[in-house]
């Protein structure tokens, strides 16, 4: 009856602070990251560089491994 649907608002209402309080950071940092594209393009181009290096040695030890080079 309508205690049972009291208590399910009430859990709801308990439910949507608690999601609310772990996305508000998550939130938070989204908004300054999106004030701040020169960082997220620096961190992209440094995260490509980086796997380029990566992906260079890798290859150039799977060519010796068959004997390319």
């Amino acid at each position: 009856g309508w205690s049972e649907l009291r208590r399910s608002w009430q859990k709801q209402k308990i439910l949507y602070k608690n999601i609310k309080n772990v996305l508000q950071p998550i939130q938070d940092k989204k908004s300054e990251l999106d004030k701040n594209t020169d960082y997220i393009k620096d961190v992209l181009e440094k995260g490509k560089k980086y796997c380029q290096e990566q992906a260079s040695v890798r290859m150039e030890a799977c060519k010796k491994a068959m004997g390319l080079i």
